[in-house]
Parts: structure tokens; sequence; C-alpha cells
């Protein structure tokens, strides 16, 4: 399950608004725990997630063959 926002639509907020809308969400369904992935070369998302109080837990480590 991936969600993304569109290059033309980044840093107007879409993507604070979806993780507030999904943050109600959670609540009313007794869910407090919320995870993503965010790609390793992707700083932009990973400091918009920072922002909105997201902490590393976990990376994942691949080697191709």
């Amino acid at each position: 399950n991936h969600i993304c926002v569109t290059e033309k639509f980044r840093g107007k907020g879409v993507a604070t608004k979806l993780i507030d809308q999904i943050i109600k969400l959670a609540k009313s369904k007794n869910i407090y725990t919320i995870q993503l992935d965010v790609w390793a070369m992707n700083g932009n998302a990973k400091n918009s997630f920072s922002k909105l109080g997201f902490k590393t837990f976990n990376e994942k480590m691949e080697l191709k063959i």
C-alpha cells in the first residue's frame, strides 16, 4: 500500500492533511500507532514526517545480488 503526493502538489500541505485525517481515523478505531516506510533517498519525505512527529524506529537494509 503506497501513498504519495504528486510532484506538482508537494509543498502545499497535502501530506500533512492526509496524515491528519489518517490520525483521526486511527484514533476513532482505537489505533494508537501509525507506521510508515520512507525510501532512504527521500530526504524531503523524511523531514516532512519528522516535523509531523514521526520517529525512526527501524531501518531496512538490502543487498542486490
